[in-house]
C-alpha cells in the first residue's frame, strides 16, 4: 500500500544521496498518487533543466509554482526556464509578481536578486541582496553581487567600499578587482597597480580570473598614461582570453552573408505602433549615449539591453545559427505570426505608461534580426551609431566582456574585431538599403562635436519634441548596466575620440590593422 509519508523520506534520502534517477522514480510513484505534490513537480522541473530539456522543465515547474505560490525558489527556476525558452514576457510577468519580502533564505533571496539584475530591475535587486546580506554577511558572493548592483545604480561610493570588502576577504577576486578599475579615479590608481602586481600571476589564480586582473592592470596603467605598460596587460590579457575562445570567424562571416542572401522583405505585419525606437551600432560606438539622451525624454523610456529577440522569439527557442542547408534558422515566416512577435514585445516592454508613449532598445544583438523586427513593428524608429573605425575597434579590443558572451568572443583578437566590423557594416547597409525611411544613421564624432542640433535631429526623427532635459542625460538617475555606465554619469566629451592614438604604436605592428590604417583618409571620422 502506498505510504506517501515513507514515500517522501526515500525521496529525500536520495536526493541526498545524488541519486536523482532513483529520485525521478519515486516521484513519478508519488505524482500517480498525489496529482499536485509540488516538491515531486520540483524535483522532476530540476533534473529537466539541468538536462536542458526546458520545455518539459517549464510544465513541471509551472505546476509546482501553481500548487504552492508561496514557495519562492519554483518561481525563480520557472523564470530560468522561460528566459531559456525565450518566453520573456512570461518570464517578467513571474518575476514582478514574486513577493520576496518574506524570505529569510539568503540562497533565495540572492537567486531572485540575480533574476531582478537580469532584467534590469537593480533597485529591487540591491534590495534583495541588501537583505541576504543580512542573513549571511559572510557571503563573498552576495557582497560582490551587492556592489556590482550599486555600480550599475551610480552609488559609487558604496560600490568601492563593498568591492573593497570583497578583495580583502579574497585578495585573488579578479572580478572585484576588475570592476573597482572601471568606475575608480587616478588618484589611488598606483596603489591599486601595486596590489594588481601581487596577485597577477598567482598559481592559483582561475583562468578568467587572471584575464581581468591583467584588464583591470591595463585600465589603471592608461589612468596614469603609462600606455606602454597599459598596452603590454592589455594585449597579454586578450591572447590569454583569445588563445583559449575557439571563436570561428569563418562561421560568423556565412551567418552574417545568409541573413542577407535569404531575407525576404514580404510578409509584414500590419502593426501600426509608432512606440518602438532601436538603439543599434558595434559595441562601445556610442550607443549607450543615444540610449541615455533619448531616455532623459519625458515621453520614452528605455528597456536597456533586454535581448528579447535574440532569446529565440524568431528560432524557436534556438541560438540563432546557419541549418543543415546554410540558411539562418528563422522560424517566423508569415504575417500573423510576425504581427504575434510584435504584439507580445509591445505587451513585455509596456511598463503601465500611456499609449503615446515610446520605448527605447539598445539591445546590440537586434542588427541581426533587424529585418524581421521591422516586419514585426514596421513603424519603428532604428538609430544606427558609427563611429571611427580605428576607435570602435580598438575600443572593442579594450573591453573586457562577460565570459559568458560568446558573442563577443571577436574582440579578444585585432583581426577578428577588424573582420566583424567589416561584416557588419555589410550587414547594416543592406538593411539600410532596404529600410531607409527607418534608418537614421549617427555620426559619433558628430554627435559629440555638435551636441544640441544633433540631439534635436535624432529627436525630431522619433517624433517627439526637443526637451532640454536630453542635453542633460547625465542627470539621468536610472541605472545603466553596459560598459559605458560610468561614462553615461558625466556631461558629453570628446576626450573618448581617437583614442587609439595613444596606442598607435603599439597598434601598427599588428598587419590587420596597419592595413585598416592605411586605408582610412580621414583618421577623425
Amino acid at each position: 500500500m502506498f505510504n506517501l509519508g515513507e514515500s517522501e523520506k526515500r525521496l529525500a534520502t536520495l536526493i541526498n544521496s545524488g541519486d536523482m534517477i532513483s529520485a525521478q522514480s519515486i516521484c513519478r510513484q508519488i505524482l500517480l498518487e498525489e496529482k499536485f505534490h509540488h516538491y515531486s513537480l520540483f524535483i522532476l522541473g530540476m533534473v529537466e533543466l539541468k538536462q536542458q530539456n526546458y520545455s518539459e522543465a517549464a510544465s513541471y515547474l509551472e505546476n509546482a509554482m501553481l500548487t504552492a505560490p508561496e514557495i519562492i525558489i519554483y518561481q525563480v527556476n520557472f523564470i530560468k526556464c522561460q528566459i531559456k525558452l525565450g518566453r520573456l514576457n512570461r518570464a517578467i510577468q513571474v518575476a514582478r509578481k514574486i513577493r520576496w519580502e518574506k524570505v529569510q533564505d539568503s540562497n533565495v533571496l540572492c537567486a531572485v536578486g540575480q533574476i531582478f539584475s537580469t532584467f534590469e530591475m537593480h533597485k529591487k535587486a540591491e534590495k534583495l541582496f541588501k537583505k541576504a546580506l543580512e542573513k549571511d554577511p559572510n557571503s563573498i558572493h552576495l557582497l560582490f553581487n551587492l556592489a556590482t548592483t550599486q555600480k550599475y545604480l551610480a552609488n559609487f561610493d558604496e560600490a568601492e567600499k563593498n568591492l573593497e570588502g570583497v578583495i580583502q576577504r579574497y585578495p585573488l577576486h579578479g572580478p572585484a578587482h576588475y570592476a573597482l578599475a572601471t568606475f575608480t579615479d587616478e588618484e589611488s590608481a598606483m596603489k591599486r597597480i601595486q596590489r594588481l602586481l601581487l596577485v597577477c600571476d598567482s598559481a592559483n589564480q582561475h583562468f578568467f580570473s587572471r584575464v581581468q586582473i591583467y584588464f583591470a592592470l591595463y585600465l589603471e596603467y592608461e589612468k596614469k598614461k603609462n600606455y606602454k605598460k597599459a598596452f603590454k596587460s592589455l594585449d597579454f590579457a586578450n591572447k590569454l582570453y583569445f588563445n583559449r575562445a575557439n571563436y570561428d570567424l569563418a562561421y560568423q562571416r556565412s551567418l552574417f552573408r545568409a541573413i542577407q542572401k535569404t531575407f525576404c522583405l514580404e510578409g509584414s505585419s500590419e502593426n501600426e505602433s509608432k512606440q518602438l525606437i532601436l538603439v543599434l551600432g558595434m559595441p562601445r560606438s556610442g550607443t549607450t549615449l543615444i540610449e541615455r539622451v533619448l531616455a532623459s525624454h519625458s515621453h520614452i523610456d528605455s528597456v536597456g539591453e533586454l535581448n528579447y529577440f535574440n532569446s529565440g522569439v524568431f528560432t524557436g527557442g534556438n541560438d540563432l545559427q546557419l541549418d543543415e542547408c546554410g540558411r539562418p534558422n528563422i522560424s517566423v515566416t508569415k504575417r500573423e505570426e510576425f504581427r504575434e512577435v510584435g504584439r507580445e514585445y509591445l505587451q513585455t516592454i509596456a511598463k503601465g505608461g500611456s499609449n503615446t508613449m515610446y520605448y527605447v532598445d539598445k539591445s546590440l544583438t537586434n542588427y541581426l534580426y533587424l529585418g524581421y523586427i521591422l516586419k514585426s513593428l514596421p513603424n519603428s524608429r532604428v538609430i544606427l551609431m558609427r563611429r571611427n573605425k580605428l576607435d570602435s575597434c580598438f575600443s572593442n579590443y579594450r573591453q573586457l566582456f562577460a565570459q559568458h558572451t560568446k558573442k563577443y568572443d571577436y574582440s579578444y583578437n585585432l583581426e577578428a574585431t577588424i573582420s566583424y566590423q567589416t561584416e557588419f557594416d555589410n550587414l547594416m547597409n543592406y538593411w539600410v538599403q532596404l529600410f531607409p525611411d527607418n534608418i537614421m544613421t549617427i555620426q559619433y564624432e558628430e554627435l559629440v562635436n555638435d551636441f544640441k542640433c544633433q540631439v534635436n535631429n535624432v529627436l525630431e526623427f522619433c517624433n517627439v519634441k526637443f526637451e532640454d532635459n536630453c542635453l542633460e542625460f547625465h542627470k539621468n538617475r536610472d541605472s545603466s548596466s553596459t560598459a559605458s555606465f560610468a561614462q553615461v554619469r558625466q556631461p558629453v566629451s570628446d576626450k573618448f575620440i581617437a583614442r587609439w592614438k595613444h596606442y598607435k604604436s603599439y597598434l601598427l605592428q599588428d598587419d590587420a590593422f596597419a592595413s585598416m590604417f592605411q586605408n582610412i583618409d580621414d583618421y577623425s571620422m
